[in-house]
This record gives C-alpha cells, sequence and structure tokens, in this order.
C-alpha cells in the first residue's frame, strides 16, 4: 500500500528493492510491518465492522502512481464523506474513504501481498480509509490513521463485468502521472467491486504501510471470500509502467511486498460485518 509522498527512490526489485528499504527507510525493520501469513486457525475476537456507503455510486479517477494505480475520488474533502467505515478493530471513530489500488504478479502465480494459509493469490485489493477527515498524508503520520480493507481474486473463466469501467481507464494511464476518469455514471459503486458475499470474514491485526515508508500506522482487514477476476482481465493491470514517457519499458507487475515476520503480534477472525452489498452475485 503506498500514498502520495515526496520519499527518496525505491522499487519492488533490484538494489531499491524491499530487502533495501530499511536503509531509507527505518520503520521497515519495525514490529508491525506488513504484509504477513494469516491462517484459519487465527482465534475468533468478534468486531462488528460497519461499511457505510459502499452502495453509493461514486465517481472515480484511475491515476498511474508508479508503483501501482490508485482510483480516487472526492470523498476526503467533503465535511460529511458518504462512505466510511467504523467498528474497525472494535474502535467506533469513523475512517472515511480515500481510494482503492491493487498489487500483482507478473503472473497469476503470485501477486497478493497476504498469504491466507501459506496461499498467495494472483491480485490483493486494498480499499485505503483515513481517520476521520484527516488527509491521507496526515493519516500516514497518525497511529491507528488508516484502516485498510484486503481483498483476494481468483482467476475464472468469465470476466467480472464490474470490472470493466476501471480496465477501460487503465487502458488510458499506462506510463507515470497519466490520469483516466472512469466512465460508468451511477451503477458504479465499490460494492460492486466486491464479493458478492462476505460470510467466511475476515482477518485483522495492527501492520503498517506495504510500500516506503513502511509507517506502522495502518490497521488492517483481509477477508476470506475472494474477488473473481478472468485472466484476460488481470493481464491489463500488466500493461502498466513505472515510470513516465513513451520510452519506459519497465513494468510495474510484480509489485508486491514479501511476507513480514509477526513478532509476537496477535491476529484475530472475525465474522461479523454489516454491509449492506445489494448486488447480484457474480
Amino acid at each position: 500500500m503506498s500514498y502520495y509522498c515526496n520519499v527518496p527512490a525505491w522499487s519492488h526489485s533490484g538494489a531499491l528493492g524491499p530487502e533495501h528499504w530499511h536503509e531509507h527507510f527505518p520503520a521497515a525493520k519495525g514490529d508491525l510491518q506488513s504484509p504477513i501469513a494469516l491462517y484459519s486457525d487465527s482465534p475468533v475476537k468478534a468486531c462488528d465492522l460497519q461499511l457505510n456507503g459502499y452502495n453509493s455510486a461514486t465517481e472515480l479517477t484511475a491515476v498511474n502512481m508508479g508503483s501501482t494505480v490508485y482510483f480516487t475520488n472526492d470523498c476526503a474533502k467533503m465535511a460529511n464523506p458518504p462512505i466510511y467505515v467504523n467498528g474497525v478493530h472494535g474502535w467506533w471513530e469513523k475512517y472515511s474513504f480515500n481510494h482503492f489500488h491493487m498489487h500483482w504478479g507478473e503472473t497469476s502465480a503470485d501477486g497478493s501481498e497476504h498469504t491466507i494459509d501459506d496461499k498467495r493469490f494472483p491480485m490483493e485489493l486494498h480499499l485505503v480509509h483515513c481517520l476521520g477527515n484527516l488527509s491521507l498524508a496526515q493519516a500516514c503520520n497518525r497511529p491507528k490513521g488508516l484502516a485498510v480493507l484486503g481483498f483476494m481474486y481468483k482467476i475464472t473463466h468469465e470476466d467480472n463485468p464490474a470490472y470493466t469501467p476501471l480496465l477501460d481507464a487503465i487502458k488510458h494511464v499506462k506510463y507515470k502521472g497519466e490520469e483516466k476518469q472512469v466512465q460508468e455514471g451511477e451503477s458504479l459503486s465499490l460494492a460492486s467491486l466486491l464479493p458478492s458475499s462476505l460470510d467466511s470474514g475476515y482477518f485483522y491485526y495492527s501492520g503498517s504501510l506495504t510500500t516506503p515508508p513502511c509507517s506502522e500506522v495502518v490497521q488492517w482487514m483481509v477477508f476470506s471470500d475472494p474477488i473473481s477476476i478472468s485472466e484476460k482481465q488481470i493481464s491489463i493491470f500488466r500493461t502498466l509502467h513505472r515510470c513516465s514517457g513513451h520510452g519506459c519499458v519497465e513494468n510495474m507487475s510484480g509489485n508486491w511486498r514479501p511476507l513480514q515476520p509477526l513478532k509476537g503480534r496477535d491476529v484475530f477472525q472475525s465474522k461479523k460485518v454489516n454491509a449492506q452489498l445489494n448486488k447480484e452475485p457474480y
């Protein structure tokens, strides 16, 4: 998970890759780093997570950040943002939706940052929410400043039609710094991008950003039910590039961080999710 910030150069491979991040970002060697390995035998401790406004139509803009593609809207600029979560880790403060992004592999053999029961998935979605009405930069410097919902993807034979407008926008942001508004109208909501059921619940733990500066400010909730996507659809993500200009040949794929040590942290599971998704099963 990355964010808008002027930080020294880094990468997901080579001399600037994850094994060297701590040289410029000391937090990367901290005790609360993400991602981690998650296991279905983790203790159950119910938290009543509330997803609010996920059915709301929202206008999104795709932005190539060089490390991933952000899908942003103007919710964070509103006094009372319509899309937010509360009940995060049992804490009833409101976290306002800021953006979502993905991490994926060079092939569908890997790509997710977290693993579940030692399984790595082809892609992982991060829905990023900021505490109160903080900006993303402010939240990244505040204890418990971010709440992130993580979802895995599974490959299916059929396309997932909900992702068509996002993929159409991605085709216009091949290079770093390029932006394109997602065109879909009233039918585009965050709920439409999620699994048809969240009945399997989620894991939750305290962790960090998964990209520099790796700040330990994230309340993570990683869901067990995966999102369906076809191989043809996920291949569109692999056309994105890390640098700007049409001379850039550095591909963005493989933009996931290796697993980090748990270092004694508690990881819990909960099945309590209050989310009126109101969507057709896919």
